[in-house]
């Protein structure tokens, strides 16, 4: 018998959460199948600061998908869950220190404002004996009633050029 969700509460009290396995992994496949129709390389890293539950992040994990991480703690989660760094997609404006072990480790590391590419820069610099490769975390005009992204660097602006000048001033930084 398929107990209510108000007879759930009675029983576990509030505040309580209601995770549908079923249904997210039905939901998962469907998205994924219809972006790889016509992306074939589309790969979907789930954002652990939507939820970071461990169960959540182990059972994307299982379905093949990465893990998109915005701190240090969620990295960490991230590799306490078996994640390879090329697994894991670091974005946000607030990266920590592990955001150097990450890059270090080949990871998938966004850079997110112009201050944070002069830290990395610095930290390549640093280590010239070695090869970094970073993306770029773009802000983008997406269209919908002037909703623009309030991450990233802005395409075309000062702050993009320059973090492009930086990256391609460093040797060992691509």
């Amino acid at each position: 018998m398929i107990e209510t969700i108000k007879q759930i509460m009675s029983r576990q009290g509030t505040p309580f959460y209601l995770f549908d396995e079923q249904g997210f992994v039905e939901n998962y496949r469907k998205l994924e199948g219809t972006f790889k129709e016509v992306y074939p390389n589309y790969q979907i890293s789930y954002s652990y600061k939507t939820n970071y539950t461990p169960f959540v992040c182990q059972l994307v994990k299982s379905l093949g998908g990465y893990a998109e991480v915005v701190s240090d703690m969620e990295y960490t989660l991230a590799k306490k869950l078996g994640y390879d760094n090329s697994q894991i997609v670091y974005n946000g404006p607030s990266k920590g220190d592990e955001m150097y072990e990450h890059l270090e480790n080949h990871g998938i590391l966004n850079l997110d404002s112009l201050d944070e590419a002069k830290r990395v820069v610095a930290y390549c610099k640093a280590h010239a004996d070695k090869e970094y490769t970073v993306g770029m975390r773009i802000n983008m005009d997406l269209g919908a009633a002037n909703f623009i992204s309030r991450f990233g660097l802005e395409p075309d602006s000062d702050d993009m050029l320059e973090v492009v000048r930086l990256i391609n001033e460093t040797d060992n930084l691509s």
